[in-house]
């Protein structure tokens, strides 16, 4: 690593990457599914389906869900960390550290960022019981 920006995107992509885990984890041990298919087994194959097919009623649910996981993980972690992860996303952009402004920092971008990830790996995941789900 040569500067500082690659050592905050490092640090930043490793919290995500544990981060995302955790979250998918948690959602994998609740067996919530209000699809009523017997083939989704958890909460986390809901998710997964509905990302890569369409949306049920209860996406708002899911959504929630997910909300609630990342923002538990997000909350535990240093301002430091928090900050590096902001610094990946768009709404950083417009900071300027050579203008010495100060960073207009939002947690809740936080939030989404660790929401999309969350969602991106979803869209990719497989197991039996997705695949054939989504064959119907």
């Amino acid at each position: 690593m040569r500067n500082k920006r690659e050592v905050v995107e490092a640090l930043a992509n490793s919290l995500v990457d544990r981060i995302a885990k955790k979250c998918i984890r948690g959602l994998q041990k609740l067996d919530i599914t209000l699809s009523g298919d017997p083939r989704l087994k958890t909460t986390w194959d809901e998710i997964c389906v509905q990302l890569q097919g369409e949306y049920s009623i209860y996406w708002d649910d899911y959504e929630d869900a997910v909300f609630n996981f990342a923002k538990a993980e997000v909350d535990k972690l240093e301002l430091f960390e928090q900050m590096a992860i902001w610094f990946q996303t768009e709404e950083s952009w417009e900071y300027d550290e050579e203008e010495d402004e100060e960073p207009n920092f939002n947690q809740e971008d936080v939030y989404r960022y660790i929401i999309s990830e969350i969602f991106k790996r979803g869209g990719n995941w497989s197991n039996k019981g997705i695949r054939d789900y989504l064959k119907d």
